[in-house]
C-alpha cells in the first residue's frame, strides 16, 4: 500500500519474498493474455516487456546512499530516453525501485534487467565493494560497504548510463 508503513511482520516480508521468487503475482505481458499468442494480425504477439529493476537500502531515490542514488539517477534517465524507442518497437519497459532492508546491504545498488543481474550480461564485468560512509549513516552500522562493479580497468561505485544501455541491449538480445 503507498503510504503505509514499512513496519511489517517477518512472516508476511517472508511471504512476500517467496512469492515473488515462484514468479506468483506477477503481471503478465500482453503476449502471455493472449490465449492464441497473438492478436489475429500476424504479428504473433510481438509485445514484450522489458522490467529494468533497482535494488537499494534506503526509504527511496532521495534516502538512500549517494552512491545508489545516482545510479537510480542514471537509471531512470537511461529508461525515460530508450522508452520510447522501445515502445516503438513493441517493448515496453517498466521500471521497478526495490526497497531493501538495511542487513541487506550487499545487494544494494543491483540492477536487473528481467531477473538478470548487470553484471551478468555485460563479459568482463565483476561485482566488488567499496567503503561507503553514506550506508553506514543509513544503516547506522560501522565499516559498510557498497556495491560496485570493475569493468574495462575501470570501477564502478555508481553505473553510468552507457552500461545501462548496453545491458539493455543484451538483455533485449540486440548486442
Amino acid at each position: 500500500e503507498k503510504g503505509g508503513s514499512l513496519d511489517l511482520p517477518e512472516e508476511d516480508v517472508e511471504t512476500a519474498v517467496s512469492a515473488a521468487w515462484e514468479g506468483r503475482g506477477r503481471e503478465k505481458t500482453e503476449k502471455e493474455r493472449r490465449p492464441s499468442g497473438g492478436c489475429g494480425c500476424g504479428c504473433e504477439g510481438s509485445t514484450d516487456t522489458l522490467v529494468v529493476e533497482w535494488w537499494h537500502i534506503g526509504s527511496d531515490i532521495e534516502h538512500t546512499c549517494e552512491l545508489c542514488s545516482e545510479t537510480g539517477k542514471a537509471m531512470r534517465e537511461t529508461a525515460d530516453r530508450i522508452r520510447a524507442a522501445l515502445e516503438d518497437a513493441g517493448i515496453t519497459v517498466k521500471f521497478v525501485e526495490n526497497v531493501l532492508p538495511h542487513d541487506a546491504i550487499a545487494d544494494s545498488n543491483t540492477i536487473l534487467f528481467n531477473g538478470v543481474p548487470l553484471e551478468n550480461l555485460i563479459e568482463g564485468m565483476e561485482v566488488t565493494s567499496t567503503p561507503c560512509a553514506s550506508c553506514a549513516c543509513i544503516t547506522g552500522q560501522d565499516d559498510v560497504e557498497c556495491r560496485a562493479v570493475d569493468y574495462g580497468g575501470e570501477r564502478y561505485e555508481s553505473i553510468p548510463p552507457e552500461l545501462i544501455a548496453r545491458a539493455v541491449l543484451k538483455a533485449l538480445g540486440l548486442e
